[in-house]
């Protein structure tokens, strides 16, 4: 009857053993699962956020237009084909001024006047 009783009790400690080992795997489980949807909420913001940027930027493209040489007696008044400001630079082909200083246009040509 010992040895009945003592495993009888061993067995009872071993199912508690087993429902506390399962709670605590239901715990661990529901606390993985919150974690995932918090992380695929931030995933979400972060695809939604790149989206919008994807359209700003391709809402904000630059104008391009052409910079011409306006006046030939400094050689160096220019004037911007989208604005029509126009500004003194020397040579702006080779000192690398691509963009209008004013309406920040792309310049896709520089159009010199011709010697005469």
């Amino acid at each position: 009857m010992n040895k009945k009783g003592g495993e009888k009790r061993m067995e009872r400690i071993r199912a508690l053993k087993y429902k506390y080992r399962i709670s605590e795997l239901q715990k661990l489980s529901t606390a993985v699962k919150r974690r995932r949807r918090k992380e695929n909420m931030w995933i979400t913001k972060i695809i939604e956020l790149t989206d919008k940027l994807k359209k700003l930027e391709k809402a904000n493209l630059r104008e391009e237009a052409e910079l011409r040489q306006v006046l030939y007696i400094t050689g160096v008044v220019w004037e911007c084909s989208n604005c029509h400001r126009t500004f003194v630079l020397y040579n702006p082909k080779s000192e690398g001024y691509n963009y209008c200083p004013v309406c920040g246009a792309k310049f896709k040509e520089y159009v010199y006047l011709e010697d005469d």
